[in-house]
């Protein structure tokens, strides 16, 4: 019985570690979001849920369209009081036409489906392959290009993700994903990933749902009309490197506490083995 407790004790230890390093690299993660409303100079305003605040008035004038009253009190606008605020559209192309660069069918491209997308990371964890011909009826994109969720609840998830290495510079993939494009150089396509992977954007996004439940998807016009505070371009540099070291170092933690664990596995099959030896 001795035996049995340090046994159990041993392991427990382990998986308390892990779980420790897990919870400092969530934390980590978490500080992103804060991190970029303060760096934007942008104020969240607390969403209150007393009924005084749930009753509220709407000119006839303001009504366009179909009329979603959470949509219209609730939706969140990433305003910037220390730069220019732009919408999307103007900056970037949201699905635009992507032409691969030869017919022949037999050609090799990467192909994305949505598990390859980690909406921890926000990355691909692997690009598969198909030839052109397969492509057919997928969403198409090129090297550059962001991938972001649309369907729930995959969005809801944080599933986007930079299409990076794709073979011959072009891939195909769910078509489930929107695809947004810089439109020149004055904007990196690693800052509008992520302002558009906060958890504020992704909770505004769910107001944005049309189609039948379990079914529903963000429509395009929400990543056109998206507010986006645009400050020079070496301060988005500046905003993506700082998200790359956290991303790496939460990685990093999270890579520790699983060699612990697998350690302590080692360590316990041997004192087991050792036992009845």
């Amino acid at each position: 019985l001795s035996k049995q407790q340090e046994i159990v004790d041993y392991i427990n230890e382990a998986y308390t570690q892990k779980q420790a390093k897990e919870a400092e690299a969530q934390q980590l993660l978490d500080s992103i979001d804060d991190y970029l409303l303060k760096e934007l100079g942008i104020t969240i305003p607390e969403i209150k849920t007393e009924i005084g605040n749930r009753i509220f008035i709407v000119q006839h004038s303001e009504l366009k369209g179909r009329y979603t009253p959470s949509l219209y009190k609730d939706a969140i606008s990433l305003h910037s009081t220390i730069y220019e605020n732009i919408p999307l559209s103007h900056l970037a192309y949201v699905n635009p036409n992507t032409r691969l660069p030869c017919q022949d069918e037999k050609m090799v491209i990467s192909f994305v489906p949505m598990e390859s997308v980690n909406e921890m990371y926000a990355e691909i964890n692997d690009n598969k392959d198909c030839a052109i011909a397969e492509a057919k009826g997928f969403t198409r994109f090129q090297n550059g290009d962001l991938l972001w969720a649309k369907i729930t609840p995959c969005m809801e998830n944080g599933k986007s993700a930079i299409a990076k290495d794709l073979i011959n510079g072009y891939g195909c993939g769910s078509t489930e994903f929107h695809v947004i494009r810089p439109k020149n150089d004055n904007l990196l396509v690693e800052y509008i990933h992520s302002l558009l992977h906060m958890k504020i954007v992704r909770q505004t996004a769910k107001l944005y749902f049309g189609g039948s439940a379990g079914q529903q998807r963000v429509a395009t016009d929400f990543l056109e009309n998206f507010n986006v505070p645009r400050p020079a371009i070496w301060k988005q540099q500046e905003i993506v490197n700082y998200i790359a070291r956290i991303r790496i170092q939460a990685k990093t933690l999270r890579e520790e506490g699983n060699i612990i664990l697998d350690d302590a596995k080692r360590k316990v099959e041997q004192m087991i083995m050792g036992e009845s030896m």
